[in-house]
């Protein structure tokens, strides 16, 4: 075996290596010894080489051993990262095959020298455990050179040709191992990607930065974490892996190495034919670096075995292709002192080829595949037009639910994003119930400019490593949101949620985000209380604002047990129940019920229709000033959970609170500038309006922004013709028109495509009218109400959109009056309050559109205004702002329609300007434009 000590000799008499082994090193002397003149190679200028490096303390990587050591100083951009990071990773793998015993004949003494050298040298992070697997690639790929270069013949004068460049690095397992069928989803913190080799199996993919030592050992870590939660109830994890990601294309590689000053390195086959035959490298974007883990017999991947090897060293200071300086070998091979070998360049050295070329790799991450969740559910549940409610199903879900999280819990692992699209569903044969897998422990993001790590987290890591806001504001606890510093009782608070959606269906998003705002803000319906008495309780426990007040999730999964034994003794009861109402005949006697009572027919649809109770001590007065500052509040706080919820429909929000505003004439105190600039960036190419920026465009939005620009006087200031076009655009052949591209119909886009074009003036000549009040006219009900399509049921609010259409082109007279009047005075309730159809409980909003509609028709006193007047004023929270009912939270949307409602009822005139019941805008500002 040739050794390094036996037959590689050094014959440069100057090299402070070979003069510093000789005379013995010393401490201080050991940052000399390896620093290197990046330009010019030479090692002897220490003074040079310690003002260009900026020789500066660090710290060991021992924890142990806090003593303070010097290395060079890193250089901050990303090119000198890169380089720093490959020489460095380098050095380390060949010292650790020194240290290890790769070559014999290295004495004990210099053996030591090298461990020091490596501490003091190498930056700390490279030599720990969580670069192992990195070291071992490039050692492994050091002996197949070695072993390559140990069958070079060697002539007295040589010229080298080096083939085109490759990623000699290693092959990519993934590329050969799997197959990728189809992308299944996103999420949080990466790519997830379906793949097969033999099974289906589930493969997400981590970017990250290699030059970095945090993001690299967090990663790691939350690997291993994984591979410690195995459990019925979490998808199941098989394994993982880093490859390295070559960002650059093949015809730029050339640049990615050392600048041509630096020093290079050529090394000598029989064949290079040969070596790609030997070499199985894909051309894809990726290269293995190691296997975290076992093969699929139990094996580890070791390091190939340590073969023979040559090479030579060429001097950076050579002027030509001669080559003065050399490593020579002794082992009966005669070389020739004039050898002459072309200058190679760095994007084919072999020493070049050995190193990453990015410093970005990926982790790869193979888990069990689950194609079904939870928001799959919830869609195809809330879909049907009478959703059922399954209790049993709920308790089977929410046990395996918390079974798993009390797992991850007694591990000392919080989760941080439990939501519905991490909670898998699979079909299970043998039960009537779907088994339920908790998944997703996303690890990493990489975003433009930083990155977020370790979203699975211990929990003796509160203080110190919790990411503040990580998760899906829905679901998150309020101090997982504004703090670094909780615990696992976040899991238990979105957990909560969950179950409550579980509970409830949703129609709309909307809906969803309010009703979910309310719980958490502890607040439940009565009616979800008389309905899930057991399920209340304990959702209102687990959504509790203080987190020292939630239970534990195995104390969960107990009282689960016990709603079930409750749901049992209910099924029981309601069975009975239904004997007796058999034996007794209710279905004929219903029929003379009210006669029983001694109660009219009209007094008992009257005690059976839907209301709320107003307090002796409600609000009885406009709280003015506070409602102005509720306001003024909400919009100058842009990252409440209500405003970002709400980014949808920001557009309209921005409406609803200028018009309030303006209806308690303090416009002024907004900033006008502000809101305007927004306004006009989200214009969108096709001319109409989003309701943020990097959404599309839409009617509601665009008659939003306009009635935004004629309130602040800047109408001017945005394209109106392109707006006239846009709004042209939507109307279908038969005078409906869709809200946006994807053409949903419905009657409140044609109001708001006749109102848009009616602000700006460009109604006439823009669209057929003829055509869109004909299409309105068949949305007309034998009730007298109108439906958002043609046949669909009567609802104030498309009664106010169709009214308007019908009054902005000036043909109210083709419905009967009479009838849509009675209609809407049958909305008004025993409280005083409106609701929007039959069987509907009161709501602020409709004190809107329903007192418009009746002041469009006439008839604005066919209503009791006084009790209107009493409940509206009762919505009113002490703090300021309007709801939906008495004691509900409070609105932008609820507070501007009841400040108009108010305000076409007459109350408070001193207060409130005058509104236009067409526009829902001050009657003074569109007096300005002549609309009214």
């Amino acid at each position: 075996m040739i050794t390094i000590s036996d037959n590689l000799k050094i014959e440069q008499e100057s090299s402070a290596i070979e003069r510093n082994s000789q005379s013995g090193l010393k401490d201080k002397e050991l940052p000399e010894l390896l620093s290197f003149n990046e330009m010019s190679g030479d090692c002897n200028n220490r003074n040079e080489e310690l003002e260009k490096w900026a020789i500066t303390p660090r710290i060991s990587a021992d924890n142990e051993d806090k003593s303070i050591y010097y290395s060079p100083k890193r250089m901050k951009n990303k090119n000198g990262r890169m380089k720093q990071f490959q020489m460095e990773i380098f050095f380390a793998s060949i010292i650790e095959m020194l240290c290890d015993g790769e070559f014999d004949g290295l004495n004990i003494r210099f053996r030591e020298v090298l461990r020091q050298v490596a501490g003091r040298f190498i930056h700390s992070s490279y030599l720990s455990e969580d670069y192992e697997a990195f070291r071992l690639a490039i050692r492994r790929r050091i002996m197949e050179t070695l072993n390559a270069a140990a069958n070079l013949k060697i002539e007295n004068s040589l010229t080298i040709n080096i083939p085109e460049k490759k990623n000699y690095f290693l092959s990519s397992r993934y590329s050969v191992d799997f197959k990728e069928i189809r992308r299944i989803g996103c999420g949080g913190f990466g790519q997830v990607h379906s793949n097969i080799d033999d099974c289906d199996y589930a493969i997400k993919k981590i970017q990250f930065n290699l030059t970095m030592s945090e993001p690299v050992t967090k990663i790691v870590n939350e690997v291993r974490l994984l591979a410690v939660v195995q459990h019925r109830n979490i998808v199941r994890y098989y394994g993982a892996w880093v490859e390295l990601q070559d960002l650059l294309a093949p015809s730029s590689l050339q640049n990615a190495g050392c600048s041509n000053d630096e020093e290079e390195f050529i090394w000598k086959k029989n064949s290079f034919e040969d070596e790609r035959k030997n070499i199985s490298a894909p051309t894809n974007a990726y290269s293995q670096l190691a296997q975290m883990g076992e093969n699929d017999s139990g094996e580890r991947f070791d390091a190939v075995p340590a073969k023979q090897g040559r090479f030579w060293r060429q001097s950076s200071t050579t002027s030509s292709s001669s080559i003065s300086e050399e490593w020579k070998l002794r082992r009966n091979i005669s070389v020739n002192q004039n050898l002459k070998v072309a200058r190679v360049n760095k994007a084919t050295d072999p020493i070049n080829l050995m190193l990453p070329q990015s410093g970005t790799a990926i982790m790869f991450v193979q888990m069990e595949l689950c194609s079904r969740t939870l928001s799959d559910y919830f869609a195809e549940r809330n879909a049907e037009i009478r959703p059922k409610i399954d209790r049993q199903l709920n308790r089977s879900i929410m046990e395996q639910l918390m079974s798993a999280v009390a797992h991850l819990h007694s591990k000392k692992i919080i989760h941080r994003d439990i939501k519905p699209s991490n909670i898998f569903l699979r079909n299970e044969s043998s039960s009537p119930f779907p088994s339920v897998l908790l998944g997703d422990f996303g690890l990493a993001c990489l975003h433009q400019t930083k990155m977020v790590y370790n979203t699975i987290v211990t929990e003796n890591e509160i203080t110190i490593t919790h990411s503040e806001g990580v998760g899906t504001s829905v679901y998150t606890a309020p101090e997982q949101q504004n703090s670094t510093v909780y615990d696992t009782a976040v899991d238990v608070y979105s957990a909560g949620i969950v179950f409550f959606e579980l509970c409830v269906p949703f129609f709309t998003q909307m809906e969803r985000l309010e009703i979910i705002g309310k719980l958490k803000k502890g607040k439940l319906s009565e009616e979800f209380k008389l309905t899930f008495p057991d399920e209340a309780k304990l959702i209102q426990e687990m959504c509790k604002e203080n987190p020292q007040e939630r239970p534990h999730a195995f104390e969960i999964v107990a009282k689960l047990d016990k709603i079930g034994e409750n749901v049992e003794s209910l099924k029981d009861r309601i069975h009975e129940l239904e004997k007796e109402i058999d034996q007794i005949e209710v279905g004929r006697k219903a029929r003379d019920f009210p006669t029983i009572l001694n109660l009219s027919m009209d007094i008992f649809l009257d005690y059976c229709r839907k209301d709320v109770d107003i307090s002796e001590d409600a609000i009885s007065e406009l709280l003015l000033t506070k409602h102005v500052d509720f306001i003024k509040q909400y919009v100058e706080n842009k990252e409440s959970y209500e405003n970002v919820a709400a980014e949808y429909l920001r557009m309209s929000g921005i409406y609803w609170c200028l018009q309030a505003m303006d209806i308690m004439g303090k416009l002024d105190e907004m900033d006008i500038n502000e809101i305007a600039n927004y306004v006009k960036q989200c214009q969108q190419p096709s001319g109409g309006f989003a309701p943020a920026e990097q959404h599309d465009a839409h009617l509601l939005h665009t008659l939003s922004a306009v009635q935004i620009m004629i309130m602040l006087n800047k109408l001017d200031e945005i394209d109106t013709d392109a707006i006239a076009c846009y709004v042209t655009s939507l109307q279908n052949e038969d005078g409906s028109f869709g809200g946006d591209e994807c053409n949903e119909i419905d009657t409140r886009f044609s109001f708001c495509a006749l109102a848009t074009l009616r602000l700006i003036g460009r109604l006439e000549n823009s669209i057929n009218i003829e055509k869109a009040i004909d299409f309105v006219l068949h949305c007309y009900n034998f009730d007298g109400g109108f439906g958002t399509r043609p046949g669909s049921e009567s609802h104030a609010g498309q009664v106010y959109c169709c009214l308007g259409s019908l009054a902005i082109a000036d043909c109210l007279e083709m419905i009967d009056a009479q009838r849509t009047a009675r209609w809407l005075a049958e909305r008004q309730c025993r409280s005083g309050g409106l609701n929007g159809r039959p069987e509907k409980l009161p709501d602020v909003c409709y004190s809107w559109w329903v007192l418009a509609s009746l002041s469009i028709l006439g008839r604005l006193h066919w209503i009791d205004n006084k009790s209107m007047i009493k409940f509206i004023l009762a919505c009113q929270d002490n703090d300021g702002g309007f709801a939906d009912r008495p004691g509900d939270v409070t609105d932008p949307f609820h507070t501007v329609f009841g400040l108009a409602g108010l305000s076409l009822l007459g109350a408070y005139n001193e207060s409130l300007a005058a509104v236009d019941p067409v526009f829902c805008m001050g009657k003074k500002c569109l007096g300005d434009l002549s609309i009214c």
